[in-house]
């Protein structure tokens, strides 16, 4: 399981922080956006199986809340396991590869639309009676002026978002803590790839330079030299 919302779900688009990123040797416009989403405590399982029951317990005694016919109880778990736990508590949790929308108003094409995200940062609020308020930070790279300057415009505004996977990434998977994140990998060459590469010519060898060759002095012409300046001194 992985941390997602499927459907449009309201979030608070808390701040963001517009910044370049480096693709090869080019700067291309980057944006972090920090959003926080209240809900049910059922939100915890999505990062670990069993992370809810850590949190929570089911409610006892006088905190338990009388059921009422026909109303579904909000969680399972209302009341917290401890009191002296210090919120929020951060969750080393990294996916890759996440598709975003953030809905602005008109649906359709004037929404706001980010693939290949990384959604990192992740804090959790744990507060008694079962909600739980989650922050977390989408990282995106690539974004025109236009989108950057609407995701602007919604900064300390409740939008609606979606975030899922890509089915068309490589970067899917989660991030292990404590490893690197996974690099592109190199595409895979067919016959025809391997053939071109077999018949293409051997790159020109650069021309040798020339190298002037040493005059060579002879022995006796040096021994006449030699007499002369000798002579030369007296």
């Amino acid at each position: 399981m992985s941390f997602a919302l499927e459907k449009f779900t309201p979030v608070f688009l808390k701040s963001i922080n517009v910044r370049a990123e480096m693709h090869g040797t080019e700067p291309v416009p980057a944006v972090d956006i920090y959003f926080v989403h209240v809900g049910s405590n059922d939100v915890l399982d999505q990062f670990d199986t069993g992370l809810k029951g850590i949190f929570y317990m089911p409610a006892s005694g006088k905190s338990k809340t009388p059921e009422l016919p026909g109303v579904e109880a909000a969680t399972s778990m209302p009341q917290l396991r401890s009191t002296s736990i210090e919120m929020p508590v951060p969750l080393s949790r990294e996916y890759l590869g996440r598709n975003l929308v953030i809905d602005f108003g008109l649906g359709g094409k004037s929404n706001i639309e980010l693939s290949a995200c990384d959604v990192n940062a992740f804090k959790v609020n744990c507060q008694e009676g079962g909600t739980v308020e989650t922050t977390f930070r989408v990282q995106a790279s690539g974004l025109d002026e236009k989108s950057l300057g609407k995701i602007s415009s919604l900064v300390k505004h409740d939008v609606k978002i979606t975030l899922v996977a890509s089915e068309a990434s490589d970067n899917t998977q989660e991030v292990i803590p404590g490893t690197k994140k996974a690099g592109k990998a190199e595409p895979v060459k067919n016959a025809t790839d391997l053939f071109v590469e077999a018949s293409a010519p051997a790159p020109a060898k650069p021309a040798a330079k020339k190298v002037a060759a040493k005059k060579v002095v002879p022995f006796k012409t040096k021994a006449a030299l030699a007499a002369k300046k000798a002579k030369a001194k007296k």
